[in-house]
């Protein structure tokens, strides 16, 4: 049934990344943080994984907030995933949020104690069906599809690197502050 439920989800993913008729809104970043991590909590919590959080509070931002939620969850799982395969005794995520010094963009850092990456595999973690998880736990889409939103829907970069057994992932995209889309429409 988990294997199931995980490809359901997986469609419905693709099927709202390609959704054309939604509209984008005005949404507080923080909202949609404490969101996420209300819905991952009590998974969190059952495989003792703490997530730590230092937002700036106060970044509106004008898009689609369920990408951006989307993003947010592949990563947080994946942390969570990686935590527990690897047995970490004291499991912890640390999620920060920060406008950068032009206030023309935001900066969400996720850093985890997960064991990290192998640098043969850092490479290659946003490329689609690449997983290092057993076939009925992963499908590689998670992180090929979050590199696509925050490219194509946030108008932003995302990075993940992997030093000393922790992994961190950046996502860096502007803050559209007028009703117009990101690319002038």
């Amino acid at each position: 049934m988990d294997t199931i439920s995980h490809m359901s989800q997986t469609i419905d993913d693709f099927r709202g990344h390609f959704e054309p008729n939604r509209e984008k809104v005005y949404y507080d970043l923080s909202s949609v943080i404490n969101s996420t991590v209300t819905l991952l909590e009590p998974s969190f919590n059952l495989a003792g994984v703490s997530i730590e959080m230092s937002m700036q509070e106060g970044i509106r931002l004008y898009g689609f907030a369920d990408d951006l939620k989307q993003v947010l969850l592949n990563i947080l799982n994946n942390a969570r995933d990686a935590i527990v395969s690897n047995k970490i005794a004291d499991g912890k995520i640390i999620l920060k949020t920060m406008l950068m010094s032009d206030e023309q963009e935001v900066f969400i850092k996720i850093d985890d104690n997960g064991g990290g990456i192998s640098e043969l595999n850092i490479n290659k973690i946003f490329e689609p069906y690449f997983t290092t998880k057993h076939k009925s736990q992963g499908t590689g889409i998670g992180l090929y599809m979050s590199r696509r939103i925050v490219e194509e829907r946030l108008n932003g970069t995302i990075a993940a690197s992997s030093v000393n057994q922790n992994t961190s992932f950046g996502i860096l995209f502007p803050i559209t502050t007028s009703l117009k889309d990101t690319d002038g429409k």
